[in-house]
């Protein structure tokens, strides 16, 4: 979804039914902007039950290669991960299908009932 869809589907909400589009965007984009500053400074914002964004640094290491054994450094990494709420999983979680159950199958943690949803 492109962001002037996703703009239209919140005006198209009955919460911001009176509010214009142009203000939506700014909304949009501060959140876009102080979650990016809480993931550089390392911190984390937890937003309802869309999920909990954090930032982490990973140290450098040194690494074995296991081709040839030999030493190989690995950086320092920052990164970012996100991890939906029990909320986005249940509304995400689809049926397993019926007939005939495919190997794959597993208890789903969000809904628990046996499905494919959470993958």
């Amino acid at each position: 979804m492109k962001k002037n869809e996703f703009v239209q589907m919140i005006k198209d909400t009955e919460y911001c039914a009176d509010i214009s589009k142009k203000d939506i965007e700014a909304v949009i984009n501060g959140i876009s902007d102080a979650i990016t500053e809480v993931i550089a400074q390392e911190d984390s914002v937890k937003l309802g039950s869309v999920g909990t964004f954090s930032g982490f640094t990973r140290p450098a290491k040194d690494m074995r290669n296991p081709r040839d054994g030999s030493t190989v450094h690995v950086p320092e990494k920052h990164g970012f991960p996100k991890s939906p709420l029990q909320d986005v999983n249940m509304k995400t979680c689809r049926p397993a299908p019926v007939e005939p159950a495919p190997q794959g199958l597993f208890s789903c943690s969000g809904c628990g009932t046996v499905s494919w949803c959470c993958l």
